[in-house]
C-alpha cells in the first residue's frame, strides 16, 4: 500500500469530526502521514447599503468569527490529538463563502 502523505479532515465540534479526528490520528501513524485539519466560518452578511452597521462593526464581526473557528480548531486538536502528537498536523481555518457552502 502506498503511504498517504496527508489526510485532511474537516473540524467543525462535532462529536462526529471529533472521531473523523482521531480515526486520522490513527491513520497518520500507521501511514506517516501528516494532518491537515479545516475549518471554515461564514462572516456576518456585509452591512446594507442604508448604513445601519458601520464598516467597523461589520469588520469586528467577520474578526470575531475567525477568531471563535480558530479557537475551536485547536481546541478540538489539542483535546483529541494531545499537545504533542506523533505525526505532524496542521491546522487551518478559513472564511467560508455561501456559493462553497451549496
Amino acid at each position: 500500500m502506498a503511504p498517504w502523505k496527508q489526510i485532511l479532515v474537516g473540524i467543525d465540534g462535532s462529536p462526529a469530526s471529533r472521531t473523523a479526528l482521531e480515526w486520522a490520528g490513527d491513520e497518520a501513524v500507521v501511514h506517516g502521514s501528516e494532518i491537515v485539519a479545516l475549518t471554515a466560518y461564514l462572516a456576518p452578511p456585509p452591512p446594507p447599503s442604508t448604513g445601519t452597521v458601520s464598516v467597523h462593526e461589520a469588520q469586528s464581526s467577520t474578526e470575531a468569527a475567525s477568531k471563535a473557528a480558530e479557537q475551536l480548531l485547536m481546541d478540538t486538536v489539542r483535546d483529541v490529538l494531545g499537545e504533542d502528537p506523533r505525526f505532524s498536523c496542521n491546522p487551518e481555518s478559513g472564511r467560508a463563502t455561501r456559493r462553497s457552502c451549496l
